[in-house]
């Protein structure tokens, strides 16, 4: 059963590492892992990441690494997000939802080169 209110904030632009831990498994080694985040539930995804490449697995926790180009070019406000796995008979499970807080950030207009 997916945990609910899984919520997050980060300013656009920057990077972050967002660990989540799935309550109702021993372990997600081996697992596939997927994340999503989009503007609601209905909407196309704009950010996907995919275990091994963007989501590292220990134990029973994943940590999903947003670098400073998923989130450069996203409009400020509330986006959803949801995390799914494949059990080891490949049946999509969603372990994790909830909300994105993305807010504007000046690094974005120029006034910072970082990258």
């Amino acid at each position: 059963m997916a945990t609910k209110e899984q919520n997050f904030e980060i300013w656009a632009g920057d990077y972050r590492e967002i660990t989540f831990v799935v309550e109702d498994v021993e372990s997600l080694v081996g697992l596939t892992v997927n994340w999503f985040l989009a503007p609601s539930v209905k909407a196309e995804p704009l950010v996907y990441k995919e275990s091994p490449e963007g989501i590292s697995v220990k134990g029973n926790s994943f940590t999903v690494t947003l670098t400073s180009g998923d989130t450069k070019g996203l409009g400020h406000g509330s986006y959803y997000h949801e995390a799914v796995m494949a059990d080891d008979e490949g049946k999509a499970i969603t372990v994790a939802i909830g909300k994105a807080v993305i807010n504007p950030s000046l690094k974005n207009k120029g006034v910072s080169e970082l990258d």
